[in-house]
């Protein structure tokens, strides 16, 4: 409420001088009037937008909006930089930004009293050399003008500049004499170049810098010419980015809160970086020159002086002979006290590391082959010193040498180890809760019985595994998540005097990829006793499930796939509380009786599908009243559906799709029930008829039918008045379209491809409301001018095409003027297009596509709201629209998107 009163105020004093296109028919009656105009940019913006202002010579403000749903990129007519822009003379405002202007006018150096120009993310190569005399100008963004790669030559004469960001350009190098920009408050690069005008000394007087600065090209640099730049008395810099280029021997001794140190290959050592108090983030990066980290690194200070005082993140990565890194000489030891997190990538010679972390929360160490062991503190008296007090993260990857662990790690909770061949112990961790071991030592399975605090445990790629250890299931008693993946030769989980019911808090179970799975525990008593969900995938030598299967009362979950064996389930079903069943890729199983649902009254989701031995499911009595949601495709061989699906007062079915069931024929005797809301069926070449009831549903709003090519008509009584989207593709069969399909009100799509068979519309016509209309390929159809379309007055999108004998389109009166969309393809004999379409006034998009005998566009041109154009396949007016030369190229140069392909 309060902003729109703020909002409604200030229109009232600002009155007719500021403008912004989506407002009202008030506001657009008087345009001569403004001053400053804004609007929301549109994924193509046209020239008929901006026509009334191109006038308003006193216009001071043009400002695109970036559109509320997130950033994207426009087209632009190319009438408004270089027909309508030199127009205003006034300008002190202009911003581009998000347009994908390739080239601006030379006459952008005639709006002198320009002062803010904002060309973000434009495709320009190279700014005009005239902009060097927009002498006012303050502000000039050109922010990820991805392609630009030169600037004016005499920049050093926008005096008045006060704010430069070319952050994410390819500048090569500065114009000359930028030093004379002294109001220079704002620059978000300089790229240092190799001749007198271009080096770092054109800093020297730019003392009002502020902000971010990054310098690139400092290997063009000496002692002297830096010296000259004085960028030690730019004291409102915030943030200073260096960069060298890789062969220099160059070291950035960055002062400021992050540090990215990269590529110095001839560098030997490093700097003493712990002296620079506000530093927060250290990156150091491919030094292969680096092969020791000593004290040198932390500081020359006294003994009082702590080293890296601000630190929280330190990376290394990819330093190909960095060996050692130490930290105690002389019996000194040196520490980085407020570092958090500690990232060690691809330093393949590394041995040792350093230690003397007391605040580290998480340490991540990746593929660094040559590590055998954390370095130890020496021991005080009979005390084993805590290395890392503080760690709750440690991730350790491909480290194939390393044989052991700190000896304690009080405050660790989540542990992840990949690729560690030789680790074969684990130290006491009384607090972890998350363990994640893959391709790495089985000896390290007989560790975890001391994990009692465990909750989340993930094993795969481990070798030489039968089964579980027994003392890490009777004493796994926290563990709620157990995920177990190719293990080559896991036969069970557990022997059958132990069972898994000491699992007693396990809820998730997940098993994949165990080829030699062979079953469960048969007795519910020995099953984890709250497990809620139950996953099994590649276990190809499962042979079934346990008869107790049904008493597991928490499970809700269950998904079955690529388990091939498997030929039926236990005749005493599934549990009572399962919501969710997926059965997929079981190449045995023949049947699924009624009886495995019997006790259940939960089941929401039922997904069938790949189980190529199927011929039927579920074939009497009822189904659980609360199913919602049934897909059942790719069973090959599956000839009948089950009939409680057609028990239409006892079921609560929303979703229903059959795809790709090539034996199926016909549904069951009974009516689907009245619930469905949307059903999808597809690819059963064997199907003739659909559900009688259609008419009855009258939820149902979605309807696809697809690849049916036996079906040749719809039930008696067409489809119900809710539908809103009908789909019909390749029922090479199907003659006529449902019955009284246009008292269809609430329909907003139809589609119809490939059904070579459809005689004709009806004559009665099409659904007056609809929004989306696409046919095509539908070869006897009844002429297109018989369809009636310009009675459909909501219709905005319109696809037609693979109509052969098809001349000319369209005539005054084929097409609704609410179109904003037109596409027509596939029209081989098409030789023309009607003046009409001119009068189109809604167009915005129009594809036209093979239509190889299409030979000019309309004489009078395209519509004026037009701002995509696609041109595909039609090989004669391609050749009249090529760009500056083709006969109707003026037709569509001010089209601000054009495709020709």
């Amino acid at each position: 409420m309060m902003h729109d009163l703020i909002h409604d105020l200030a229109q009232s004093v600002s009155g007719k001088t500021f403008f912004r296109l989506e407002e009202n028919a008030e506001n657009n009656s008087e345009p001569t009037k403004t001053r400053h105009l804004s609007y929301v940019r549109k994924h193509e913006d046209v020239f008929q937008k901006f026509e009334p202002f191109s006038k308003v010579e006193c216009l001071r403000t043009f400002l695109p909006l970036d559109p509320l749903q997130g950033f994207n990129l426009s087209s632009l007519t190319h009438k408004v930089p270089h027909d309508m822009m030199p127009k205003l003379r006034f300008l002190r405002v202009l911003s581009f930004s998000g347009y994908l202007i390739a080239k601006l006018p030379d006459s952008i150096g005639n709006l002198k009293n320009l002062r803010y120009l904002n060309l973000s993310h434009c495709e320009i190569k190279e700014l005009p050399e005239s902009t060097s005399n927009l002498y006012n100008l303050q502000t000039l963004i050109l922010f990820r003008c991805v392609s630009l790669t030169t600037l004016p030559t005499d920049m050093g004469n926008l005096r008045n500049l006060r704010h430069l960001n070319i952050l994410g350009t390819r500048l090569k190098s500065m114009p000359l004499r930028m030093g004379r920009l002294i109001n220079l408050q704002t620059l978000s690069d300089f790229v240092v170049g190799k001749h007198i005008g271009s080096g770092i000394a054109e800093l020297k007087d730019l003392s009002h810098l502020r902000g971010s600065l990054s310098i690139s090209g400092l290997h063009e640099v000496s002692v002297g010419d830096a010296i000259r730049a004085k960028m030690q008395v730019k004291q409102h810099l915030d943030e200073l980015v260096m960069e060298w280029s890789s062969d220099d021997d160059s070291r950035n001794e960055q002062i400021e809160t992050d540090l990215h140190l990269k590529g110095c290959a001839k560098c030997t050592s490093l700097p003493s970086l712990g002296q620079l108090p506000s530093l927060k983030d250290l990156v150091i990066e491919a030094m292969d020159g680096i092969n020791h980290v000593g004290l040198d690194f932390y500081g020359d200070g006294d003994a009082f002086t702590i080293p890296f005082p601000s630190l929280e993140t330190l990376k290394f990565e990819n330093m190909k002979e960095w060996e050692l890194w130490s930290s105690l000489e002389d019996g000194r030891l040196q520490g980085i006290p407020g570092l958090r997190e500690l990232s060690i990538f691809r330093c393949p010679k590394l041995r040792k590391f350093s230690h003397g972390f007391a605040s580290l929360k998480k340490l991540r160490i990746k593929y660094c082959g040559a590590l055998t062991s954390f370095s130890h503190h020496p021991k005080l008296g009979n005390l084993e010193p805590v290395q890392f007090p503080s760690l709750q993260q440690l991730v350790l990857v491909g480290c194939k040498e390393l044989e052991d662990l700190p000896v304690t790690l009080p405050s660790l909770e989540g542990l992840e180890i990949d690729g560690c061949e030789k680790l074969a112990a684990l130290p006491r961790l009384m607090g972890l809760c998350t363990l994640s071991v893959s391709d790495s030592n089985a000896e390290l399975l007989g560790c975890m019985n001391e994990l009692t605090s465990l909750s989340s445990l993930r094993l795969n790629h481990i070798s030489h595994v039968k089964s579980l250890p027994e003392g890490f299931i009777r004493l796994s008693t926290k563990l709620e998540e157990l995920s177990l993946d190719s293990f080559s030769e896991l036969n069970q989980l557990s022997n059958e005097q132990v069972g898994l019911t000491d699992l007693a808090s396990l809820q998730r179970l997940t098993i994949s990829n165990c080829p030699q799975f062979v079953a469960f525990p048969n007795e519910a008593d020995k099953l984890p006793p709250v497990l809620n969900y139950l996953s099994l995938k590649h276990s190809e030598s499962l042979l079934k499930f346990p008869d107790e299967l049904y008493k597991l009362k928490f499970l809700t979950e269950l998904r079955i796939e690529w388990c091939p064996k498997i030929e039926s389930f236990p005749d005493t079903g599934f549990p009572s509380m399962l919501k969710r069943l997926v059965i997929g890729d079981c190449g045995g199983l023949k049947s699924l009786p009624k009886e495995v649902l019997h006790n259940n009254n939960c089941l929401e989701y039922l997904d069938i599908h790949k189980c190529s031995s199927l011929i039927s499911f579920l074939e009497e009595g009822n189904l659980p009243t609360t199913l919602k949601h049934v897909k059942v495709y790719y069973c090959k061989i599956l000839t009948s559906l089950p009939g409680g699906l057609m028990i239409k007062d006892n079921m609560t079915l929303q979703f229903l799709e059959i795809d790709n069931c090539p034996s199926l024929m016909s549904f069951p005797s009974g009516e689907l029930p009245t619930t469905l809301e949307r059903l999808e069926i597809g690819d059963c070449s064997k199907l003739q008829t659909l559900p009688l009831n259609l008419v009855n549903l009258v939820n149902l709003e979605t309807l696809e039918v697809i690849r049916c090519p036996l079906l040749e008509h719809f039930p008696v009584g067409g489809l119900p008045t809710n539908m809103k989207s009908v789909r019909i593709f390749e029922c090479e069969k199907l003659k006529f379209l449902p019955e009284f399909i246009y008292k269809l009100k609430r329909l907003q799509k139809l589609e119809i491809s490939f059904c070579p068979s459809l005689i004709s519309l009806p004559k009665s016509g099409l659904p007056t409301n609809l929004r989306l209309l696409t046919v095509t390929d539908c070869e006897m159809l009844n002429p297109v001018d018989e369809w009636k379309l310009h009675k459909l007055k909501s219709l905005h999108d319109l696809t037609i095409g693979g109509f052969p004998g098809l001349v000319s389109f369209s005539n005054e009166y084929l097409l609704p003027h609410t179109l904003t969309s037109l596409v027509v393809q596939r029209l081989p004999d098409l030789e023309s297009i009607s003046e009409a379409l001119q009068n189109l006034d809604s167009l915005q998009k129009l594809v036209i596509s093979e239509c190889d005998k299409l030979q000019s566009l309309p004489m009078n041109g395209l519509p004026a709201m037009l701002g995509d154009l696609s041109i595909r396949y039609c090989h004669l007016l391609q050749h009249r629209c090529e760009r500056d030369k083709g006969e109707d190229w003026s037709k569509i140069e001010n089209i601000p998107y054009v495709h020709l392909r």
